[in-house]
């Protein structure tokens, strides 16, 4: 029996004493490795640059009070800003009587209306349930600033299925 006990009490002890065991995983191995000192991944070649020693500022450890103005320093000028004139250039050539008007580029004559169109439809869903189908038909006039849109509404039969919307903020499809 004591020698039983001898046995159980060195390996507790050994135990106790004893390195934790290593990991054998390589592909994190470098990750947990320890290095000694300031060491640098590679050995110092000896060149240094020329010129003086560039050393950083140290921090400030104390302050003194906020500034009672804030914003840009005023900056005096000693120079005085000189004064441009433009002369503005003359003609001395008269506008030839063959030359003539191309004007805008537009080709319209006096009764065309240049006008821009939208047609389309969309559909309407009302919180009460109803569905509603809005026909559009736009007219723009840009020589005459005239803006000019038609709509005509038309019921649609109530929807069995599920209605979905969508939410441009999450790009999602949401259903009501």
């Amino acid at each position: 029996m004591f020698p039983l006990s001898l046995v159980c009490a060195l390996i507790l002890a050994l135990s106790v004493v004893a390195e934790p065991p290593r990991r054998f995983n390589s592909r994190f191995s470098r990750q947990f490795e320890r290095l000694e000192g300031d060491s640098a991944p590679y050995p110092p070649s000896g060149w240094r640059p020329s010129g003086a020693q560039f050393n950083l500022p140290e921090p400030q450890s104390s302050y003194g009070p906020p500034s009672q103005e804030y914003g840009p320093p005023e900056v005096t000028t000693t120079i005085e800003p000189e004064v441009t004139t433009t002369e503005l250039p003359t003609t001395t050539e008269s506008v030839d009587a063959d030359t003539e008007d191309v004007g805008s580029g537009n080709n319209a004559g006096p009764n065309e209306a240049l006008t821009n169109g939208d047609r389309g439809f969309y559909y309407v869903y009302h919180p009460s349930g109803l569905l509603q189908k809005v026909h559009f038909d736009t007219t723009d006039d840009a020589s005459k600033m005239e803006f000019s849109a038609r709509l005509r509404y038309e019921n649609v039969e109530p929807i069995s299925g599920p209605i979905y919307t969508y939410d441009p903020l999450t790009y999602t499809l949401q259903r009501l």
